[in-house]
């Protein structure tokens, strides 16, 4: 289970059982500190290879799903909070993210400018 929290950090636990004293409790497995502030938004790529998370602090963090080291940083995306991230079902290094800047964009991890599509403003 991915557990992300309001400092920014992200962290994978699993649920244990400790037969000597008879009770359940959160293991943490990993953890990372990528953000300086809340994370909004987290997913998992479709090949369950990497996490991807979206933050006050309007960069995106995409992780190693396993140990949780950082793969890519995108920051300077958008003008305002990122609110939300989304991993393609189909193609595990596009992306997308909107934000509170009334902008939804897409990206592709794999090229250098990772902008692929246009942006679109979601206010109406």
């Amino acid at each position: 289970m991915l557990v992300a929290s309001d400092d920014g950090s992200l962290h994978h636990v699993a649920l244990s059982y400790s037969s000597e004293d008879s009770f359940f409790f959160l293991e943490t497995k990993a953890g990372s500190q990528e953000h300086e502030d809340i994370i909004t938004g987290l997913d998992i790529t479709h090949d369950g290879s990497k996490v991807i998370t979206s933050s006050y602090d309007r960069t995106v963090v995409v992780l190693d799903v396993n140990t949780l080291r950082l793969e890519e940083r995108l920051s300077d995306i958008h003008n305002d909070i990122i609110s939300n991230v989304a991993s393609n079902r189909k193609h595990s290094n596009i992306i997308a993210t909107s934000a509170n800047d009334g902008i939804a964009a897409s990206w592709d991890l794999r090229t250098p400018e990772k902008f692929i599509a246009s942006k679109f403003n979601l206010y109406f």
